[in-house]
């Protein structure tokens, strides 16, 4: 049973190799840090934040420990006790990972052409990929598929273009300027270089988008400003507690308009769902292991059961067990 023993260690080897060289190249070379400038938060799973890039850490650190463990582990002799820790090992870091491709799959809504939320029957949370509610983001709330990632914001959605064709010049200014949806500073706070030190920095209360889309709706309460602006807002932003936008780039709900974040974090659905498959897998290969502990022994030592010959220069014949030596010349031989 050795090879099944060994092959506990190689398992957590590989699979800890594959999940960081996996999430090094996402994060080297797909994902850009901080893309949105926010407040900062102590909650590393406030919607504000890049929560994927977060759990894409943890999911490096976790592989990074199944593989210091299975690299620490290989050629030693292994007993029983060893692949019991495998097996637990295992199952926790399965678990772990689970829990992370769950938490994709709430936020992002559904691994495309696979599964989704509905099709296991869980309800579309708020603040999520699938929320189409006025908290939810303004890609997902837009029912036309016109290809146009530059639209208003609120009810039916008119795309710049339209807009500008309706001779709604005061909509389109605004339009262009803070709801270009393929932009990652729609979604968040814009930056200001400063004269003085060329640093770029961030006044949240000035250049929040999402401050500018409560002034132009607080303007367009005014009659004579619906006159002007040629355009009406029905369901309107809950300006005591205005969503926050961040999220959905950093999920990258539209594939149109944050085609590098959708394609990214659809690549870390099935990254998290395979690592839990292959840990799950190592947790339980281990248990199986230590079923079959490896006591040194060669498949030809043992008991010394039987008969054997010994001491051919004495011509002398060991029988059975027996610690009785006789002569050949008295006993012969017979095969």
């Amino acid at each position: 049973m050795a090879c099944l023993q060994s092959t506990s260690a190689v398992l957590f080897c590989v699979t800890g190799c594959v999940g960081i060289g996996f999430y090094i190249y996402l994060l080297g070379f797909e994902l850009t840090y901080n893309e949105i400038l926010t407040q900062s938060s102590s909650n590393w799973f406030d919607v504000s934040q890049d929560v994927p890039l977060t759990l894409a850490v943890g999911e490096i650190v976790v592989c990074f420990i199944a593989l210091v463990f299975g690299a620490s582990t290989v050629g030693i002799e292994k007993g029983r006790c060893l692949f019991y820790l495998y097996g637990f090992g295992g199952i926790i870091f399965g678990a772990v990972h689970g829990f992370i491709f769950y938490t994709r799959l709430v936020n992002v809504g559904t691994v495309e052409g696979i599964v989704s939320l509905t099709d296991v029957g869980i309800d579309a949370a708020k603040q999520t990929c699938v929320d189409t509610t006025m908290t939810g983001c303004p890609t997902t709330r837009r029912s036309v598929d016109d290809g146009s990632c530059s639209f208003w914001y609120w009810d039916t959605q008119p795309s710049a273009a339209q807009l500008l064709n309706e001779n709604k010049t005061f909509v389109y200014d605004d339009v262009i300027n803070y709801m270009n949806w393929d932009v990652a500073s729609s979604y968040g706070y814009r930056t200001i270089d400063t004269v003085n030190t060329n640093i770029v920095t961030v006044d949240p209360d000035q250049e929040s988008t999402m401050k500018k889309l409560l002034e132009i709706q607080t303007y367009l309460q005014s009659t004579d400003n619906q006159a002007t602006y040629g355009i009406t807002i029905q369901t309107e932003i809950d300006d005591a507690n205005p969503p926050t936008l961040a999220y959905c780039w950093y999920w990258g709900c539209d594939k149109t308009c944050m085609p590098s974040r959708h394609r990214t974090n659809q690549a870390m659905l099935y990254a998290s769902f395979s690592l839990t498959v292959l840990f799950l897998l190592s947790g339980i290969t281990s248990i199986c292991a230590s079923q079959f502990p490896n006591d040194g022994r060669g498949s030809g030592g043992g008991g010394g059961g039987g008969f054997a010959l010994a001491n051919n220069n004495s011509n002398a014949v060991r029988i059975g067990n027996t610690a009785n030596f006789v002569p050949y010349k008295d006993q012969p031989l017979t095969f």
